[in-house]
């Protein structure tokens, strides 16, 4: 398995200690290729979602991944979650479909139950000439992928070793060719890797989308038909494909 070690490979910072490097701190992200199409992974996801699948379980065979590679990126931004519990009288549950025959019947439930409840409490409030009455049906959590993205940046410094920009140039390369889909004929198009991520102590996400953002810095100047600036600034966010359960507490820590 292929591994880039920004933190303690790349010049992200002036610093020359090892002590420092390696006490740095940093999350942990695991690249993968989806093999399957996803139209059989969703079937196969609802065919688990009935099945024998526990708990975190049945996430994991969400998505077939291979030509896996590991990342380590320096991570000093200052939220590592933040999210809200979303509660409602309509009943929203899956929004791919697995859920939708249950919805439905859950709100048409509520709606008739509402309504009889609407006549008997107007009839109440005429016999007893109140003034209104109030019925509240019983509220439903939203399922959804409710928690912020990780974000995350850095900065690749080039101008102290004359050959820190090969090395920068071909990490830059990498996260812009990784994160756009691949188009293998008129027909097929590999979508962009999905990514484990871990920010040690606080969270694990099991697949992520990514966003990348990367600026030249500095002055610049063109080598062997590379624009090369003084550094690259990179911004990452990695995204929540998915609803994150409270049992990825016990993958907080790395292995």
């Amino acid at each position: 398995m292929a591994e880039t070690n920004i933190v303690e490979n790349c010049k992200w910072t002036l610093s020359t200690e090892k002590s420092y490097l390696k006490k740095a701190p940093r999350i942990y992200v695991r690249s993968s290729e989806i093999k399957d199409n996803d139209l059989i992974n969703a079937t196969e996801a609802f065919l688990n979602s009935v099945g024998t699948g526990k708990g975190i379980d049945y996430y994991k065979k969400m998505h077939k991944l291979e030509n896996t590679e590991d990342w380590q990126f320096p991570f000093f931004s200052d939220e590592v979650r933040g999210f809200t519990n979303n509660w409602a009288d309509t009943y929203v549950g899956s929004t791919n479909g697995s859920q939708i025959a249950g919805g439905e019947l859950l709100g048409n439930i509520k709606d008739v139950a509402s309504n009889i409840a609407a006549t008997v409490g107007a009839f109440n409030a005429i016999a007893s000439r109140q003034a209104g009455s109030l019925f509240e049906p019983p509220k439903f959590y939203q399922y959804a992928a409710n928690d912020n993205a990780v974000t995350l940046e850095f900065t690749l410094i080039n101008t102290d070793e004359e050959e820190d920009y090969k090395k920068h140039y071909e990490v830059v390369k990498k996260l812009i060719t990784d994160n756009r889909f691949q188009r293998e004929s008129g027909m097929i198009a590999i979508p962009p890797r999905v990514h484990e991520v871990l920010v040690p102590g606080y969270r694990f996400i099991q697949y992520a989308s990514c966003n990348v953002s990367v600026n030249l810095l500095g002055r610049r100047e063109l080598k062997e038909g590379l624009i090369v600036p003084e550094g690259y600034r990179v911004n990452l966010t990695y995204t929540s494909l998915y609803t994150e359960p409270a049992e990825y507490k016990d993958k907080y820590t790395r292995n």
